[in-house]
């Protein structure tokens, strides 16, 4: 799914305009996320890495038509948080889980409403 290709290069340029047309303003985790950009980008830091590889899909169609509900299974490889410099402030390790998503068809494109990831303990 192209929003899981997006989230990994948002963190990694700070450029939120495809990230803001694809999702609705009132999805909680995706308004998270233009937050936290918006804070690495005031102290110029930057991620790297994170890409995320999405498996095992499923989907339910709520409101045929207009409303999508897409579970899938993740793996998030490893991500580092970069100073000003470059220079690697923090490492994180990959990671497994799911993401719920929901998507809706409104006014001719894709939109989405709501994400809720689940890292696998």
């Amino acid at each position: 799914m192209y929003f899981q290709r997006l989230y990994p290069y948002v963190y990694a340029t700070g450029d939120i305009s495809e990230w803001k047309t694809l999702t609705d303003p009132d999805c909680i985790f995706c308004h998270s996320v233009l937050s936290e950009v918006a804070q690495l980008e005031q102290v110029g830091q930057r991620m790297r890495g994170g890409l995320i590889t999405a498996s095992d899909v499923t989907a339910l169609e709520p409101d045929p038509g207009h409303v999508f509900h897409v579970t899938f299974h993740v793996e998030v490889e490893p991500t580092e948080l970069l100073d000003t410099t470059g220079a690697v402030i923090q490492s994180n390790p990959a990671s497994v889980g799911t993401i719920d998503t929901i998507v809706i068809w409104e006014d001719g494109t894709w939109v989405v409403r709501g994400v809720t990831p689940t890292q696998a303990s």
